[in-house]
């Protein structure tokens, strides 16, 4: 539920921002702003929905209660009776992870130049226009 709120919100918000006729600097950096955490909640959503909803098979424990012949390490908590399926072994360290994380980390890069971009306005007004 959360989910469909913060990417209507971003839907929402880009919208608003693309149709405006004011093009500045801030507004841009909204609208990226809006485009890369939409990309990260999709990423991480589905990371997430796909281990909590259909990864739950059996019980699940985490790897240091695993008996000692178990050397699967791959997989932080593994399924006593299935383990993730071979796709998305081979999805995950390749595609998922690095774009799930690079995406977080655009937003924190995207907040702080919204920032320093505020601080620029606000401080130096005249220089800014």
């Amino acid at each position: 539920m959360t989910f469909f709120v913060f990417f209507l919100g971003n839907f929402i918000c880009l919208l608003v921002l693309a149709t405006s006729d004011k093009k500045s600097s801030f507004n841009a950096l909204l609208v990226i702003l809006a485009v890369v955490d939409s990309f990260f909640l999709v990423f991480y959503v589905f990371d997430a929905s796909y281990i909590d909803t259909f990864q739950q098979v059996g019980r699940i424990r985490p790897f240091f209660f695993l008996e000692k012949h178990n050397t699967n390490m791959l997989y932080p908590f593994q399924d006593l009776d299935a383990g993730p399926p071979d796709w998305y072994l081979r999805v995950f360290p390749w595609f998922l992870h690095p774009v799930k994380a690079m995406t977080m980390t655009a937003c924190v890069y995207m907040v702080v130049a919204i920032a320093a971009n505020r601080h620029h306005a606000i401080c130096t007004p005249m220089l800014y226009r």
